[in-house]
């Protein structure tokens, strides 16, 4: 499970955090995230690459088409799958 936020230019992590703990649904949830979460055998990530097209191609260029050497080096360290979805500037990578 993992989340996306869209987030105002003067966002803080540490007023979200005031508000959460003081906000008795967010408290619920996190008691009930707690009692249920497991590890999970696959890692994902999500970023945002810099809105610029030139910035989108480039990397759309350099995964085109992946080195047989980075397919063997993740396989060699136990990555048994691993994609990478994007939509416009967006990337979500999910590894197995």
């Amino acid at each position: 499970m993992f989340m996306i936020m869209e987030t105002e230019d003067d966002f803080s992590f540490e007023r979200k955090a005031q508000m959460d703990a003081n906000n008795p649904k967010v408290q619920e949830w996190e008691q009930l995230m707690w009692t249920f979460q497991k590890s999970l055998p696959f890692a994902k990530q999500g970023l945002d690459l810099k809105d610029d097209p030139k910035v989108i191609e480039e990397y759309d260029r350099y995964h085109r088409n992946v080195w047989p050497e980075m397919i063997k080096s993740l396989k060699d360290s136990g990555v048994v799958d691993m994609e990478i979805y994007r939509l416009k500037n967006r990337l979500i990578l999910i590894m197995e």
